[in-house]
């Protein structure tokens, strides 16, 4: 059996000495004052024996709070025999202090804190000063259990040593120990350390303190379920390394939860680290501050989160080190390991990383921190997952080969500014995303983010891979190397320009697409796509953004969709010379296919959309649907879905420089036409312009989107040539269709017979046309009659309103004087006068009729001078008039409108003969200045705005003869004559479309002969009613001319337009007379107006 020995105090002397278990110390109890020092180790240090050799093991026990020193007085040290353990604290507490250069070698096990509630503390310290435990075997050494149950301490510091080849901290659960290696040349030699066994346990290394792992050495962190430890090496100079070539290892949260901090410049490594070993463990790696360094001579190998969860932190410009080692993060089933690596000057430095190694693996590289590794494999096992985070503008990653998603599942994120660089050349070397049966993506996003690397290939063997280049981000591949968009895949590989907002950017030599690749464009600003693209995969335009295509050297092929934005070719060949296998290009309603004026190839087209084949300065580009393909695409068919076809066109003759659809297959469903007239003035065809050929069967329908027009001229769209009515092309013609379309009705004016025969449209002798101006009806011997553009009959009755807006006769502004001059009354008047004609001018060219509805308001005020028997009225007037023309073509169909708004300013002068008398002669005439705003706008075309102004003169006489005269009243007849002269000017402009309307010069005559039967009432109180019926001939100043393009448009009003009217004047008392009239003019070539006015006056 073991013997115990407990040391007791002499009663006289005070000095110990050793004694039974069961004895006692003048009989009282020594429980309280123990020691546990093997029998052999305290007769050596009492200077009682040598060395003693027991032949069974013994032990010594410090405790009762006993604190004993070993005194570094002996020269050779203590020392005890074979299998003597010490006890220091075991059932309450003690404390050994070795100092001072003492030596104290115990060739046992030692126990501090043995049972529950017990504290043992055991102190080293000095220089030289060194506590040594080892076992009679010397290849094994001896154990030093810190905390076996209760809560152990030692503490080596100034320079001391302890020598123990086993350290437990934290033995049993509930107990605590802890171990601090504190000062310069103050060391631990050993071989293993475990920090928590099943209880809590606490290394600490500082201020210069060592630990110098041997090989095969070990330190566990957290062992067991209910294990937790920590190990703290803190301080320039400490150290807990491994310095040789070999194996060593840690193992950190080994079944439990183990935290190892190496911080403020202090140095840590181990062939291995392990954290979070077994299911349910939890293990972390801290490394923090400048200076501190995880690493061995040989290289480190962290595996975290093998079955249970490992993390390693890498903060405030540490550095790892893992020399020429693999490195795993998440490194088996159920496991998950994470890297972070934060702060300038932060750096993880090892041969491979991998991330998610059939476990899941996390790596974040931020806020200035740097990972440099020859690989960088995420996700790299079968069902292992895989995420790596690179974030902030100083942030960096730099690897050889980088793989993410080999096996597993992977992503990378390089944000805000990020930089990952791979130097590998090649699809094996590069970047691979999405190999093998995988799933892997990258996400570049942010301003300043970067994808450096000499090849990319997304997607390898039945792996989906995605590339995401977003929000500023930018990837770059060398100029030897390429971006393969799939690789014998039957899974996708996708390459994402953006995710809808800002666009990111690749630049890249060439883009290859494998038929299972998709590239897809998808941001809302504009960019340019430089690298030359070939391949049959499948290109996608998804944003509203504009994207060109900027390489010449293009051979697309596959499928092109733009579902929404613009794709635009930059550059000749930028939708591809792939002549042998074209794309199909299909456009979806939101989608702009923009060839920008460069002929292309395509095998198929598909129009729901907009496909714009020129650009704005040019014409005479080809667009061809080829079926001439040698491997898979269209056979050069197009399918209208409600679509628009733009082109260009310099719109004239026949031989017009036009862009061109060429459909080599056949063509179906709807589309709509818009053609843009770049710089063309205009002309008369026969077979027409020639915009789409159609080679197979023409099923498909094209309608003009908008009006086509250039100069005097519009264009309608004819399915088959004039020669071969059934070749089934589509051609532009500026003629009438065979069966017009019915104009919209026009309600008839009622018809007043006229003696004058209608007038031929051209008359004959025409207003000389300026040079080299055209007629457009000039007579083209066996060919359908030039369809003139609507608009030009709302430029020429929009000439006429103004010309004849103000126009008046005396009685229209006063009435029959006679019925307010009887008795005297007054010498001045003021008056108001409202007109209002509706107005059917006939026909522009047989072509195009037209309606106006003219309104005028005027007022005047004027004086009257007494000239003996005469009297004489001068006055001054303003007036407002708006003018709305209607106008249809009877060919087309279409429709425009015109609108005058003009005010004026005139002044009058009358002379009557008899003051006091209607009988007798009269003279009247007036000048205005007219100022106008001018609208036309075609249907389908933009208002054109312009302005003009007129000066207008008259002079008017008329002589009133009675016919009869009683008592009360008179019947007289009035024969009048009157010369209008009017100058017009209208401003030139030019036309959204390019039309050049010259500028408008016009001097009208206006002549009228007419009659006025009235009565009036000669008696001062009769009753003053005045009624009158007048007809009146009007010739002249009817025509109107108009230059498009030096084409000139005429149109002439009935020469002879007749009228009759009737009407009433009457005095309503103190000063006051309204009148009223209503008019019906009738001319030739169907002119018709209607006319009516109400007038008020005042007289003072």
């Amino acid at each position: 059996m073991n013997k115990v020995y407990r040391l007791v105090r002499h009663r006289r002397t005070g000095s110990l000495v050793p004694v039974s278990e069961l004895s006692r110390s003048g009989g009282k109890s020594p429980q309280n004052r123990k020691v546990a020092i093997a029998p052999g180790l305290l007769l050596a240090m009492a200077g009682m024996v040598g060395s003693v050799g027991c032949a069974s093991a013994a032990e010594i026990v410090i405790d009762g709070g006993i604190e004993e020193t070993v005194p570094g007085t002996k020269p050779d040290g203590w020392k005890t025999g074979n299998r003597v353990d010490l006890v220091i604290g075991d059932s309450s507490s003690g404390k050994l202090t070795i100092s001072e250069g003492a030596k104290a070698t115990t060739v046992g096990a030692g126990y501090l804190a043995r049972q529950a509630g017990s504290v043992g503390e055991a102190s080293i310290s000095g220089a030289n000063s060194r506590w040594t435990l080892y076992n009679y075997d010397p290849l094994y050494g001896q154990n030093l259990k810190v905390g076996v149950a209760g809560e152990g301490k030692v503490s080596v510091f100034d320079a001391a040593t302890l020598d123990v080849s086993f350290i437990e901290l934290g033995v049993n659960e509930g107990a605590k120990g802890t171990l601090n290696i504190m000062g310069a040349n103050s060391q631990l030699l050993g071989h293993q350390v475990m920090v928590g066994n099943q209880g809590v346990g606490e290394f600490n290394i500082s201020d210069g303190g060592k630990f110098v792992l041997d090989t095969f050495d070990k330190v566990i962190v957290g062992n067991g379920a209910t294990g937790q430890g920590t190990v703290n090496v803190d301080g320039a100079g400490s150290q807990l390394y491994y310095n040789k070539y070999g194996s060593s290892s840690m193992y950190v949260g080994y079944g439990g939860k183990g935290v190892m901090n190496v911080s403020n410049g202090a140095k840590a490594g181990a062939a291995e680290i392990h954290l979070g070993t077994q299911a349910g463990a939890y293990g972390e790696l801290n490394i923090s501050g400048v200076g501190s360094v995880v690493s061995s001579p040989s290289g480190v190998v962290i595996r975290a989160g093998e079955q249970g969860e490992g993390k390693v932190s890498i903060t405030d410009g540490a550095v790892f080190d893992g020399g020429s080692y693999r490195n795993y993060l998440g490194d088996s089933a159920g496991g998950k390991g994470t890297l972070l690596v934060s702060g300038t000057g932060s750096t993880w430095k090892s041969s491979v990383l991998t991330v998610g190694n059939g476990g899941e693996g996390q790596l974040q590289v931020i806020n200035g921190g740097s990972l440099e590794a020859a690989g960088l494999d995420i996700a790299s096992r079968v069902n292992s997952q895989g995420s790596a985070v690179v974030s902030g503008a100083t942030s960096s990653i730099k690897v050889g080969v980088l793989n993410v998603g080999v096996y597993g599942i992977g992503s990378l994120t390089i944000a805000d500014g990020a930089q990952v660089t791979s130097t590998g050349s090649d699809k094996y070397s590069g970047v691979s995303i999405g190999t093998s049966p995988a799933s892997g993506s990258i996400l570049v996003k942010d301003q300043g983010s970067l994808l450096s690397a000499g090849y990319i290939n997304i997607g390898g063997a039945n792996g989906d891979g995605t590339l995401t280049i977003a929000d500023g981000g930018l990837v770059k591949v060398n100029s030897a190397g390429e971006v393969r968009i799939g690789d014998g895949s039957i899974k996708q590989a996708v390459l994402n320009i953006g995710t809808g907002g800002k666009a990111g950017t690749l630049e890249a030599p060439s883009v290859f697409l494998h038929s299972r690749g998709i590239l897809n464009f998808n941001y809302s600003d504009n960019q340019d796509f430089a690298p030359k693209l070939s391949g049959m995969g499948t290109i996608n335009h998804l944003g509203t953004g504009v994207t060109r295509l900027m390489s010449k050297d293009n051979m697309i092929g596959g499928q092109v969709n733009v579902v929404a934005g613009t794709l635009q070719a930059g550059v000749a060949n930028g939708f591809g010379a792939n002549l042998f296998s074209p794309a199909v290009f299909s456009v979806g309603q939101a989608g702009t296919l923009d060839l920008a004026g460069f002929s292309a190839y395509f095998s198929g087209l598909n129009n729901a959309g907009v496909v714009n084949l020129g650009r704005a300065d040019k014409a005479g580009m080809t667009l061809t649907l080829s079926n001439a393909t040698f491997f898979s695409g269209g056979d050069g068919s197009y399918k209208g879905e409600g679509g628009t076809l733009r082109l260009n066109t310099v719109l004239g003759g026949d031989d017009s420089v036009t862009d061109r659809l060429v459909i080599t297959g056949s063509s179906s469903g709807q589309s709509w036409l818009q053609v843009n007239n770049v710089g063309g003035q205009g002309a008369k065809t026969v077979e027409g312009i020639e915009v789409i050929s159609v080679a197979k069967e023409s099923n498909g329908v094209f309608n003009l989107q908008k009006p086509v027009v250039a100069g005097a001229y519009e264009y309608l769209l004819h399915k088959g040539g004039t020669q071969d009515p059934a070749n089934g092309n589509w051609y532009l013609r500026s003629e009438a269709v065979s069966t017009p379309q019915p104009p919209k009705p026009i309600v008839p004016k009622p018809e007043v017979p006229t003696p004058e025969a209608p007038v031929p449209l051209v008359p004959p002798q025409p207003e000389t046309p300026a040079p080299g101006a055209t007629d457009p009806l000039a007579p083209q011997s066996g060919n359908s009659p030039s369809l003139l553009r609507v608009d030009a009959a709302a430029y020429l009755n929009n000439q006429n309103a103004a010309v004849h807006m103000f126009d008046h006769t005396r009685s229209d502004r006063m009435g029959e004087p006679g019925l307010g001059a009887v008795g005297k009354e007054g010498n001045g008047a003021v008056w108001i006068r409202g007109h209002r004609n509706n107005l059917d001018v006939g026909r522009v060219g047989e072509q195009l009729s037209v309606e106006t509805d003219l309104d005028v308001m005027q007022i005047g005020g004027e004086l009257q001078h007494a000239l003996g028997t005469s009297r004489l009225h001068t006055g001054i007037m303003l007036g407002y008039g708006s003018a709305d023309t209607q106008a249809i073509s009877e060919l087309s169909g279409r429709n425009a409108k015109g609108k005058v708004t003009g005010t004026s300013f005139g002044a009058y002068g009358t002379w009557y003969q008899n003051a006091s008398s209607p009988v007798g002669l009269y003279l009247d005439s007036w000048l205005q200045y007219g100022r106008y705003d001018n609208d036309v706008q075609g249907s389908g075309l933009a208002r054109e705005e312009y302005k003009s102004n007129t000066w207008s003169g008259s002079l008017e006489l008329g002589y009133a003869l009675p016919l009869y005269e009683g008592m009360s009243r008179g019947l007289y007849l009035e024969p009048q004559g009157q010369v209008i002269f009017t100058r017009y000017n209208g401003d030139g402009h030019t036309e959204e479309n390019g039309t050049r309307i010259a500028e408008q010069r016009k001097n009208q005559t206006t002549t009228r002969l007419g009659v006025r039967l009235f009565s009036n009432a000669l008696a001062p109180k009769a009753n003053q009613i005045q009624p009158f019926l007048q007809l009146n001939w009007w010739s002249g100043g009817n025509d109107a001319t108009v230059e498009m393009n030096d084409t000139q448009v005429n149109h002439k009003l009935a020469n002879n337009v007749y009228e009759a009217k009737a009407g009433v004047q009457f005095v309503l008392g103190k000063g006051w007379s309204a009148a009223g009239n209503i008019g019906v003019q009738r001319g030739s070539n169907d002119f018709r107006d209607v006319n009516g006015q109400l007038g008020l006056r005042y007289s003072f």
